[in-house]
Formats: structure tokens, sequence, C-alpha cells
């Protein structure tokens, strides 16, 4: 079970287990019908699933109630500037994971074959060059 410290009419802690001690008070969270009386009430916690590609976590709702503390975590929809931000970060990445592939060993095996490369490696760069393009079409600035 988790526990809040309420002092004040606010959370001043929380929600955690209750402490091995508190104050003077020695194995303090083995005796959890002591707690009230020290300010520590049980939490509520209610934290629902979501797709992380249109919706987020909102802001956390605490509510104090006489006996307990509810702790919600809502869901609320990304906005499309949001949604085309998360594509943008994503493309990013891929391009500069696709980037690092272009060590110097497949540019050399991407050169003419007098020159040392051979067909499969300029066929390689070709479509890890491709793969970038596309990526970068996913970018909205």
């Amino acid at each position: 079970m988790q526990y809040c410290l309420v002092e004040n009419g606010k959370i001043k802690q929380g929600p955690c287990a209750l402490p091995k001690n508190f104050k003077s008070v020695s194995g303090f969270n083995l005796d959890p019908g002591n707690a009230k009386q020290y300010g520590w009430l049980p939490a509520v916690v209610t934290k629902e699933e979501f797709n992380q590609e249109t919706h987020k976590q909102g802001k956390t709702i605490r509510k104090i109630e006489a006996d307990l503390i509810k702790i919600i975590y809502p869901v609320e929809a990304l906005t499309t500037s949001e949604q085309q931000q998360r594509v943008n970060t994503a493309a990013k990445q891929e391009i500069e994971n696709l980037e690092k592939l272009q060590t110097l060993r497949r540019i050399a095996e991407a050169a003419p074959d007098d020159a040392g490369g051979d067909a499969a490696g300029r066929a390689w760069m070709k479509e890890n060059r491709l793969a970038i393009k596309t990526e970068r079409a996913k970018i909205v600035e």
C-alpha cells in the first residue's frame, strides 16, 4: 500500500511506502493503523494505459479526502503539433542511425570497381540514402 504525508492540508511526501522510522517512532511502517494520527493517509493511484503515439499523460491530479488521497494520472490526446513533433524526433533519430551506418568501409565499398568498390556496396549505399531521404520527407518544421 502507498501512503502520502499530509501537513497543513498539503501533500508533503508520497505516494510511497510508510517509512521505517518517523519522528520518534521506530517500526512506523509495521503499524499502518497508527499512520493517520501522524498525517499519513493511504493513497489510491489511478493510472490508465494509453497509446503514446496519440496520447500523453496529463497533469497529475491529487485530491485530499478525509481518509485517503486520490492520485489520478489523466490521459490527454496529443495535439497535431505534438504528434508531428514526435514524428520529427523519430525521423531525425532514424536518419542519424542510418548515417552512422555509412562508415568509411561502406563508402569504400560503394566506390567504382577500379577503386576497390563493388556493385553490392553501391547498391547498399543507394538503398541507405533512399531510406534517409524517406525519413527526411517525414519531417515538417
